[in-house]
């Protein structure tokens, strides 16, 4: 008699985690564990921008001045790696179903996209995990 391998049990969206709450509401209470900045509801989207270390000193130089005066590591502006280089993350913000569409529009309005990165993570949705990355206009 051969000995058959356990096949992987089946998970149906009706019984994902007991059949508590389908793949889309756990990622999203698990997944980012960010609330919605405007009214508290679990976040639906998470939006962060990003800005060139050089250019957020000479736009903004208070905000700057203010970072370098509170790192614990040093007198110097902490950078992160991303797709186009190393920049400073100046926001990160989440928003829920019903504000994520006047979060978008308040992060473009506030953070103008002619010197910032835009990256908009639309957690949760089965239509797409992709990250959305909005690039500054050129010319």
């Amino acid at each position: 008699m051969m000995d058959q391998k356990k096949k992987p049990e089946v998970v149906h969206i009706k019984r994902f985690d007991k059949g508590n709450r389908t793949p889309a509401e756990y990622h999203r209470e698990f997944g980012l564990r960010k609330v919605c900045e405007f009214c508290g509801n679990p976040a639906a989207i998470r939006i962060k921008v990003f800005a060139d270390p050089d250019e957020f000193k000479k736009r903004c130089p208070e905000m700057a001045a203010a970072i370098v005066a509170t790192n614990p590591r040093g007198l110097f502006i902490p950078a992160v790696e991303t797709v186009w280089g190393p920049m400073v993350k100046v926001e990160d913000c989440g928003a829920c179903d019903l504000c994520k569409e006047s979060a978008v529009r308040s992060m473009g309005s506030k953070w103008s996209k002619d010197w910032c990165h835009h990256e908009i993570d639309r957690q949760g949705l089965e239509s797409s995990h992709k990250q959305v990355f909005a690039s500054p206009r050129i010319g």
